[in-house]
């Protein structure tokens, strides 16, 4: 699923984002059989003060799909955030997801769309990673785990060397099951002076293996002493 038919002069309103302690960058899953158009990043209203401008090409096709970059400054705290959509005549592109990524940081994540296979990716406990070019959310793969024997199991990277103390990062995904209803979240394992701790970086959400399910949330990371191990 997509927001489509988008002219010059649309919006999408999100009441009461979290900006944390700041957003550097902003990306969008877009595709445009047209020549795309630009998607302003404005805070508390339509005509509130811009924080980023997104260039979107065209791509080629309305399902033909890839990502839009953009910088972004002057976004902290809570505010309502409007996309609002600028270009030609006649539909200007469709919009699969977006994603901030936080200050200093941009995305965290190697591959975090899957594009790559495998890429960048390992398992945390038991399982079996593949690239998955059957069911995919919006490119062309999705990772895919079997042979889980426990719950905690699943796709997991090191990003330690990534990670500020102190710093709030927001995380996205989007997840689907291969059977059953249960509870998902994405949780951070912070590895300091010899103790794990773990940080929950979404809220636990039921998903399905009918379509997916958009997990999202902000967390703050910190740790006392020296940070030996963090794995997404």
């Amino acid at each position: 699923m997509d927001v489509g038919w988008i002219e010059n002069g649309d919006y999408i309103k999100v009441k009461g984002v979290d900006f944390g302690a700041g957003a550097s960058s902003f990306t969008a899953r877009v595709a445009s059989a047209t020549s795309g158009g630009t998607i302003e990043l404005r805070l508390d209203g339509t005509a509130g003060p811009v924080v980023g401008r997104c260039a979107v090409p065209g791509t080629g096709g309305w399902q033909t799909w890839a990502n839009a970059t953009c910088a972004v400054s002057g976004a902290a705290g809570t505010h309502d955030l409007y996309l609002r959509f600028t270009g030609g005549s006649g539909n200007l592109f469709n919009v699969n997801w977006w994603q901030f990524g936080g200050a200093g940081g941009g995305n965290l994540i190697a591959n975090g769309d899957g594009e790559s296979g495998t890429a960048g990716w390992g398992i945390m406990g038991a399982g079996t990673l593949s690239s998955n070019a059957a069911v995919a959310h919006g490119g062309a793969a999705s990772l895919s785990v079997t042979g889980r024997t426990a719950s905690w199991n699943g796709p997991s990277q090191d990003v330690t060397s990534k990670l500020a103390n102190g710093r709030s990062y927001t995380t996205t995904l989007w997840v689907r099951s291969q059977g059953g209803t249960p509870t998902v979240k994405a949780t951070l394992a912070l590895t300091a002076n010899g103790t794990t701790s773990y940080v929950s970086l979404t809220p636990g959400t039921a998903v399905n293996p009918d379509g997916w399910t958009r997990l999202t949330g902000t967390a703050t990371v910190s740790w006392s002493g020296a940070l030996s191990g963090a794995t997404f």
